[in-house]
């Protein structure tokens, strides 16, 4: 109603003489105007003879962990973790819609999200005497995403009829898709430490994945820190 102005009535949303879809941009459509464009459409026809849209959303997430210790300086954790999702929908628009619905569609779709993570992690700890120790910690990080994707489009007709086209696998454009790549990532990282309040970290990623370019499908990523306490302050007091 909104693209319509204040002096026009949008009702009644058919035309009187001829019983087809009435607009503000083209108010007295004739008999044979049932697929000429209407502009914009008028909001009570498309409420009145649009089917209800469908949809269907189902999901699943979750993940499990291991540990294990080696020994006293060694640690070994596993993560294992899956996210799936199933995005179905149905749509349609009446005959004598507007723009390109102008000879009634129904537009089906199927979106796929499917990834699986698992991380392989070990720390170790170290001591090089009784002032400095630390840890190093390995972990390649592998990942598998999955977006398969499906679309189709039902025969130009009125939405009724393309529903049922649509529902026995009956369609003139279907369009699929799927984007399959793996990401991997190989990190180590490690830190020391001093009783004398000297904190020093390390670590270097190395990040690939099969959607960048063949020439380049890996890069490292170094980096570190270092810290210094200064002073300490020691607060007593008298009970």
């Amino acid at each position: 109603m909104l693209r319509s102005p204040p002096n026009f009535n949008n009702l009644p949303y058919l035309d009187p003489v001829f019983g087809l879809h009435r607009t503000y941009r083209f108010q007295h459509p004739g008999a044979g105007d049932i697929v000429a464009d209407r502009g914009f459409d008028n909001p009570f026809y498309i409420i009145k003879r649009t089917a209800e849209s469908l949809r269907r959303w189902d999901g699943v997430f979750g993940n499990i962990n291991a540990e294990y210790t080696a020994a006293d300086w060694l640690r070994v954790n596993y993560t294992l973790g899956a996210d799936y999702s199933n995005d179905e929908r149905l749509e349609g628009c009446p005959i004598s819609s507007s723009d390109v619905c102008f000879a009634g569609r129904v537009i089906e779709g199927k979106l796929v999200n499917y990834q699986i993570d698992h991380n392989l992690s070990a720390t170790a700890k170290y001591q090089l005497n009784p002032n400095i120790a630390g840890t190093v910690t390995a972990r390649p990080e592998p990942e598998q995403p999955q977006f398969p994707a499906a679309r189709q489009r039902g025969p130009d007709a009125d939405h009724g009829e393309a529903v049922q086209g649509v529902e026995h696998g009956v369609a003139r454009h279907s369009v699929r898709r799927a984007d399959d790549h793996s990401q991997r990532r190989l990190l180590r990282t490690g830190d020391a430490r001093s009783v004398r309040s000297a904190v020093s970290d390390s670590g270097v990623a190395n990040d690939g994945s099969s959607t960048f370019g063949v020439q380049n499908r890996r890069s490292w990523f170094p980096k570190g820190s270092l810290a210094w306490t200064f002073t300490k302050v020691t607060v007593s007091g008298r009970g």
